[in-house]
């Protein structure tokens, strides 16, 4: 029987960074019937923000992490996803920091 051949982790790494913040993009599909019910939407908008930073945050830090990997185990594998992951993240996080400052009035 063949046996599975285990990812080196920072390549698991680096498809974890694409994974999170497409897993935000998943729910926030799923969940927009559902937000669109007016009894529902203000607690599960802020359930959902919540969520969706830390998957946000978790992506980011899994690219990065992913990106100290190269060294050992080569570009292969990482870089592309990793980047992918980071990109996403990054622009999901700059879009929350300026709704923050402009519900706070800053901006």
């Amino acid at each position: 029987m063949g046996e599975k051949i285990k990812k080196p982790l920072h390549q698991q790494f680096a498809q974890a960074s694409w994974l999170c913040p497409a897993l935000v993009i998943a729910v926030n599909i799923f969940l927009r019937p559902i937000r669109e019910d007016p009894s529902k939407a203000e607690a599960l908008s802020v359930v959902f923000a919540l969520f969706a930073t830390v998957m946000a945050l978790m992506g980011f830090c899994f690219g990065i992490a992913a990106l100290f990997g190269i060294k050992r185990h080569g570009a292969k594998g990482i870089v592309l996803p990793a980047a992918i992951g980071i990109a996403l993240s990054s622009v999901y996080l700059a879009l929350f920091v300026i709704n923050l400052l402009r519900g706070a009035g800053v901006v």
